[in-house]
């Protein structure tokens, strides 16, 4: 079973762990590098991700089954909006 994955403070840098395990899987030297690449993982694992801040607290979390690119939801908007103008035509016109 895929284990949610974790951005973590790591030494001077960021990381990403694996929940529950002692080890990291990779380490960046941005915390930006290290989201990104987790939520590639995540997404192809279908997990969720956690981000932490410099203290280990979670400040974020991205649940990623299912989410929506901001172009998906302007392309699901632009068509509904579409179909309501056409249906209002043919039923006015």
């Amino acid at each position: 079973m895929a284990k949610n994955q974790h951005v973590v403070p790591h030494g001077e840098g960021w990381a990403i762990q694996g929940e529950g395990s002692k080890q990291v899987t990779s380490v960046f030297h941005t915390k930006r590098e290290a989201i990104d690449k987790a939520q590639e993982i995540a997404s192809q694992s279908g997990v969720e991700l956690l981000v932490h801040g410099p203290n280990g607290q979670i400040f974020r979390s991205v649940d990623i089954p299912g989410r929506l690119t901001d172009t998906e939801i302007r392309d699901a908007v632009r068509t509904l909006a579409r179909k309501s103008a056409r249906l209002s035509r043919t039923r006015h016109g």
